[in-house]
């Protein structure tokens, strides 16, 4: 008997706008909500837009909140192909996602000092914080800047500068 995979869903929160200020204007936005109490970017694309088979190559800067767990694998990939933007991820380091798309493949981190507190689609604000941290991640040059500079408390990692390796087990 085979499993049956479950579909991708959007993200249940929508990002606090506090934070998205201090990161200033973004293109576009591949995976988001149908109806937002308040944009994230100059385009947003959903699921029934069929993202994930888009070229992404006109798409300028990008903020990506993508699916979580596994789902979120072959938009972190796209990401990083088109290399200009910047992705709101758990900060779960021991994850393949955490290996491939931001070890291998970042230029920089944001870890936020503290957990974020997310909002629902209706605009109002969750009655608590996330279950685990977040971390901001860069592609590009501009997006690395915008990290650095965005006064948002946290540990910054420019990761094209660090002497970090993935050490494989034997």
């Amino acid at each position: 008997m085979t499993k049956k995979k479950k579909p991708v869903t959007p993200n249940p929160w929508i990002e606090p706008p506090t934070l998205m200020e201090n990161l200033g204007e973004f293109d576009t936005s591949p995976f988001s909500l149908t109806n937002r109490p308040w944009p994230i970017a100059s385009n947003h694309y959903t699921l029934d837009d069929n993202p994930l088979d888009m070229d992404w190559s006109p798409f300028g800067r990008i903020w990506l909140f993508p699916p979580q767990g596994n789902d979120a694998k072959p938009y972190m990939q796209k990401l990083v192909e088109h290399g200009n933007g910047i992705a709101l991820l758990p900060n779960r380091t021991e994850t393949q996602i955490f290996t491939e798309f931001v070890w291998q493949g970042a230029d920089a981190a944001l870890f936020i000092k503290s957990r974020l507190t997310f909002f629902h689609p209706d605009g109002e604000m969750a009655k608590g914080q996330t279950g685990t941290g977040s971390v901001l991640v860069a592609y590009g040059d501009y997006n690395v800047a915008a990290l650095r500079d965005c006064g948002i408390q946290g540990c910054f990692i420019d990761l094209r500068q660090s002497q970090h390796q993935i050490i494989q087990a034997a």
